[in-house]
Protein backbone atom coordinates (compact mmCIF):
# COMPACT_ATOMS: atom_id res chain seq x y z
CA UNK A 1 0.00 0.00 0.00
CA UNK A 2 2.64 2.47 -1.09
CA UNK A 3 2.13 5.79 -2.92
CA UNK A 4 2.49 5.78 -6.71
CA UNK A 5 5.35 7.54 -8.55
CA UNK A 6 3.56 10.88 -8.10
CA UNK A 7 3.27 10.42 -4.35
CA UNK A 8 -0.46 9.74 -4.46
CA UNK A 9 -2.29 6.95 -2.67
CA UNK A 10 -4.68 5.31 -5.09
CA UNK A 11 -8.32 5.07 -3.91
CA UNK A 12 -8.38 1.32 -3.23
CA UNK A 13 -5.31 1.63 -0.97
CA UNK A 14 -6.76 4.73 0.68
CA UNK A 15 -9.88 2.75 1.57
CA UNK A 16 -7.82 -0.05 3.08
CA UNK A 17 -5.70 2.36 5.09
CA UNK A 18 -8.83 4.05 6.43
CA UNK A 19 -10.22 0.64 7.44
CA UNK A 20 -6.99 -0.17 9.27
CA UNK A 21 -7.12 3.18 11.06
CA UNK A 22 -10.74 2.63 12.06
CA UNK A 23 -9.96 -0.85 13.36
CA UNK A 24 -6.94 0.30 15.39
CA UNK A 25 -8.84 3.24 16.89
CA UNK A 26 -11.82 1.07 17.81
CA UNK A 27 -9.63 -1.60 19.42
CA UNK A 28 -6.85 0.56 20.84
CA UNK A 29 -7.40 -0.87 24.33
CA UNK A 30 -6.54 -4.34 23.02
CA UNK A 31 -3.52 -3.15 21.04
CA UNK A 32 -1.63 -0.35 22.78
CA UNK A 33 0.03 -0.88 26.18
CA UNK A 34 -0.62 -4.63 25.92
CA UNK A 35 1.73 -7.59 26.02
CA UNK A 36 1.48 -11.19 24.87
CA UNK A 37 -0.56 -13.43 27.17
CA UNK A 38 0.56 -16.77 28.62
CA UNK A 39 -1.01 -18.38 25.54
CA UNK A 40 -0.14 -16.68 22.26
CA UNK A 41 -3.05 -18.19 20.34
CA UNK A 42 -5.62 -20.95 20.24
CA UNK A 43 -3.89 -24.02 18.87
CA UNK A 44 -5.23 -25.01 15.46
CA UNK A 45 -7.31 -21.86 15.05
CA UNK A 46 -6.92 -18.26 13.91
CA UNK A 47 -7.55 -16.68 17.32
CA UNK A 48 -4.71 -14.65 18.84
CA UNK A 49 -4.34 -13.15 22.30
CA UNK A 50 -3.03 -9.96 23.86
CA UNK A 51 -3.35 -8.93 27.50
CA UNK A 52 -2.86 -6.17 30.01
CA UNK A 53 -2.74 -5.84 33.79
CA UNK A 54 -4.98 -3.65 35.90
CA UNK A 55 -2.02 -2.97 38.17
CA UNK A 56 1.60 -3.30 37.07
CA UNK A 57 3.06 -2.52 40.50
CA UNK A 58 5.97 -4.85 41.21
CA UNK A 59 6.17 -6.19 37.66
CA UNK A 60 9.22 -5.88 35.42
CA UNK A 61 8.29 -3.30 32.73
CA UNK A 62 10.44 -5.25 30.25
CA UNK A 63 8.69 -8.60 30.87
CA UNK A 64 7.97 -10.63 27.74
CA UNK A 65 4.38 -11.53 28.66
CA UNK A 66 1.70 -10.87 31.27
CA UNK A 67 0.95 -13.58 33.83
CA UNK A 68 -2.62 -14.79 34.31
CA UNK A 69 -4.09 -13.67 37.61
CA UNK A 70 -7.86 -13.66 37.96
CA UNK A 71 -8.16 -10.28 39.66
CA UNK A 72 -5.49 -8.50 37.65
CA UNK A 73 -5.30 -9.78 34.05
CA UNK A 74 -7.50 -8.69 31.15
CA UNK A 75 -7.33 -10.90 28.06
CA UNK A 76 -8.19 -9.86 24.49
CA UNK A 77 -9.01 -12.47 21.85
CA UNK A 78 -8.60 -11.41 18.19
CA UNK A 79 -10.86 -13.66 16.14
CA UNK A 80 -9.32 -13.32 12.68
CA UNK A 81 -11.58 -15.75 10.84
CA UNK A 82 -15.31 -15.12 11.12
CA UNK A 83 -16.88 -18.40 12.37
CA UNK A 84 -19.38 -19.85 9.92
CA UNK A 85 -21.54 -21.15 12.78
CA UNK A 86 -21.17 -17.91 14.80
CA UNK A 87 -19.62 -19.84 17.69
CA UNK A 88 -16.28 -18.84 19.22
CA UNK A 89 -14.52 -21.51 21.29
CA UNK A 90 -11.63 -20.50 23.55
CA UNK A 91 -9.98 -23.39 25.38
CA UNK A 92 -7.10 -21.39 26.88
CA UNK A 93 -8.93 -19.04 29.28
CA UNK A 94 -10.55 -20.99 32.13
CA UNK A 95 -13.80 -19.42 33.35
CA UNK A 96 -14.72 -18.69 36.95
CA UNK A 97 -17.98 -17.55 38.51
CA UNK A 98 -16.86 -13.94 37.90
CA UNK A 99 -15.74 -14.31 34.28
CA UNK A 100 -17.19 -11.87 31.75
CA UNK A 101 -16.94 -11.92 27.95
CA UNK A 102 -17.60 -8.74 25.96
CA UNK A 103 -17.53 -7.83 22.27
CA UNK A 104 -15.91 -4.57 21.16
CA UNK A 105 -18.77 -2.52 19.75
CA UNK A 106 -19.29 1.01 18.36
CA UNK A 107 -18.42 4.32 20.04
CA UNK A 108 -16.11 2.70 22.57
CA UNK A 109 -18.90 0.51 23.93
CA UNK A 110 -19.02 -3.23 24.63
CA UNK A 111 -21.71 -5.87 24.19
CA UNK A 112 -21.95 -8.39 27.02
CA UNK A 113 -21.99 -11.96 25.71
CA UNK A 114 -23.29 -15.07 27.40
CA UNK A 115 -21.06 -18.13 27.31
CA UNK A 116 -21.01 -21.79 28.20
CA UNK A 117 -18.15 -23.91 29.51
CA UNK A 118 -16.80 -26.30 26.88
CA UNK A 119 -13.78 -28.56 27.49
CA UNK A 120 -12.88 -26.42 30.48
CA UNK A 121 -12.83 -23.28 28.33
CA UNK A 122 -15.28 -20.74 27.00
CA UNK A 123 -17.72 -20.93 24.10
CA UNK A 124 -19.75 -17.89 23.14
CA UNK A 125 -22.00 -16.97 20.22
CA UNK A 126 -22.21 -13.84 18.10
CA UNK A 127 -25.45 -15.01 16.46
CA UNK A 128 -28.21 -12.42 16.63
CA UNK A 129 -25.86 -9.44 16.94
CA UNK A 130 -26.56 -6.90 14.21
CA UNK A 131 -23.38 -6.35 12.18
CA UNK A 132 -23.84 -2.61 12.66
CA UNK A 133 -23.14 -3.22 16.35
CA UNK A 134 -19.66 -4.56 15.69
CA UNK A 135 -16.73 -2.17 16.08
CA UNK A 136 -15.86 -0.13 12.96
CA UNK A 137 -14.22 -2.12 10.13
CA UNK A 138 -14.77 -5.47 11.89
CA UNK A 139 -17.22 -6.63 9.25
CA UNK A 140 -15.06 -5.44 6.33
CA UNK A 141 -11.89 -6.99 7.76
CA UNK A 142 -13.56 -10.16 9.01
CA UNK A 143 -11.90 -9.63 12.42
CA UNK A 144 -13.57 -8.95 15.74
CA UNK A 145 -12.20 -8.76 19.27
CA UNK A 146 -13.45 -10.10 22.60
CA UNK A 147 -12.54 -8.71 26.02
CA UNK A 148 -12.33 -11.45 28.66
CA UNK A 149 -12.01 -10.67 32.36
CA UNK A 150 -11.66 -12.59 35.62
CA UNK A 151 -10.58 -15.95 34.24
CA UNK A 152 -8.85 -18.38 36.56
CA UNK A 153 -5.21 -18.15 37.61
CA UNK A 154 -2.90 -20.07 35.29
CA UNK A 155 0.86 -20.58 35.59
CA UNK A 156 1.53 -21.56 31.98
CA UNK A 157 4.86 -20.21 30.76
CA UNK A 158 5.08 -19.54 27.00
CA UNK A 159 8.87 -19.28 27.13
CA UNK A 160 10.63 -22.65 27.46
CA UNK A 161 13.10 -23.06 30.30
CA UNK A 162 16.69 -23.41 29.10
CA UNK A 163 19.02 -26.22 30.03
CA UNK A 164 21.74 -25.47 32.59
CA UNK A 165 24.30 -25.77 29.80
CA UNK A 166 22.52 -23.18 27.64
CA UNK A 167 22.24 -20.82 30.60
CA UNK A 168 25.91 -21.29 31.46
CA UNK A 169 27.05 -20.61 27.91
CA UNK A 170 24.96 -17.44 27.70
CA UNK A 171 26.20 -15.94 30.96
CA UNK A 172 29.81 -17.01 30.36
CA UNK A 173 29.69 -15.32 26.95
CA UNK A 174 29.03 -12.12 28.91
CA UNK A 175 31.89 -12.97 31.25
CA UNK A 176 34.31 -13.39 28.35
CA UNK A 177 33.13 -10.12 26.78
CA UNK A 178 33.48 -8.17 30.02
CA UNK A 179 36.94 -9.58 30.67
CA UNK A 180 38.07 -8.94 27.09
CA UNK A 181 37.02 -5.29 27.38
CA UNK A 182 38.68 -4.87 30.78
CA UNK A 183 41.08 -7.55 31.96
CA UNK A 184 41.79 -5.46 35.05
CA UNK A 185 38.27 -6.01 36.36
CA UNK A 186 38.35 -7.62 39.80
CA UNK A 187 36.86 -11.03 40.45
CA UNK A 188 34.20 -9.61 42.78
CA UNK A 189 33.22 -6.80 40.39
CA UNK A 190 32.86 -9.23 37.49
CA UNK A 191 30.80 -11.63 39.59
CA UNK A 192 28.51 -8.75 40.63
CA UNK A 193 27.99 -7.73 36.98
CA UNK A 194 27.13 -11.28 35.97
CA UNK A 195 24.67 -11.73 38.84
CA UNK A 196 22.98 -8.53 37.68
CA UNK A 197 22.83 -9.93 34.13
CA UNK A 198 21.12 -13.06 35.47
CA UNK A 199 18.18 -10.87 36.40
CA UNK A 200 17.57 -10.07 32.72
CA UNK A 201 16.65 -13.68 31.84
CA UNK A 202 12.96 -13.86 30.87
CA UNK A 203 12.08 -16.92 32.96
CA UNK A 204 12.48 -16.96 36.74
CA UNK A 205 13.83 -20.55 36.69
CA UNK A 206 16.57 -19.42 34.30
CA UNK A 207 17.40 -16.47 36.56
CA UNK A 208 17.80 -18.83 39.53
CA UNK A 209 19.86 -21.29 37.49
CA UNK A 210 22.09 -18.47 36.22
CA UNK A 211 22.80 -17.17 39.73
CA UNK A 212 23.60 -20.68 40.92
CA UNK A 213 26.08 -21.10 38.07
CA UNK A 214 27.79 -17.77 38.73
CA UNK A 215 28.07 -18.54 42.44
CA UNK A 216 29.18 -22.16 41.95
CA UNK A 217 32.96 -21.73 41.73
CA UNK A 218 33.68 -18.26 40.47
CA UNK A 219 37.37 -18.40 41.29
CA UNK A 220 37.66 -21.16 38.69
CA UNK A 221 35.71 -19.01 36.20
CA UNK A 222 38.00 -16.07 36.85
CA UNK A 223 41.14 -18.17 36.46
CA UNK A 224 39.80 -19.64 33.22
CA UNK A 225 39.21 -16.12 31.89
CA UNK A 226 42.78 -15.14 32.77
CA UNK A 227 43.95 -18.28 30.99
CA UNK A 228 42.09 -17.32 27.79
CA UNK A 229 39.45 -20.03 27.99
CA UNK A 230 36.25 -19.47 25.98
CA UNK A 231 32.69 -19.71 27.26
CA UNK A 232 32.26 -23.34 26.22
CA UNK A 233 35.50 -24.42 27.89
CA UNK A 234 34.55 -22.57 31.08
CA UNK A 235 31.20 -24.40 31.26
CA UNK A 236 32.98 -27.70 30.64
CA UNK A 237 35.41 -26.93 33.48
CA UNK A 238 32.42 -26.25 35.76
CA UNK A 239 31.06 -29.70 34.81
CA UNK A 240 27.85 -28.07 33.57
CA UNK A 241 28.30 -28.93 29.90
CA UNK A 242 29.83 -32.05 28.41
CA UNK A 243 32.82 -31.35 26.20
CA UNK A 244 32.23 -32.30 22.57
Amino acid sequence: MAPDHNGRVIPIYEERLRDIGLFVNAHSEAIFATKPWIYLNEQGSSIWYTSQLRSTTGFDPYRFFNPQKQANTIVYAFVTNWPSNNLVTLTSPKPTAQTTVKLFSTNGQFIQLNYTTVSGGIQTSIAGINKKKFAPSSVNSGIFVLKIEYTADDNNNPIPVQSSCQTCQLIMTNAVNYYTLNNAISQSDLQTKLLSDCGTFAVSQDQTSCKSIVNKDFSKVYNDLKGGRNYGQICDDLNICTAA
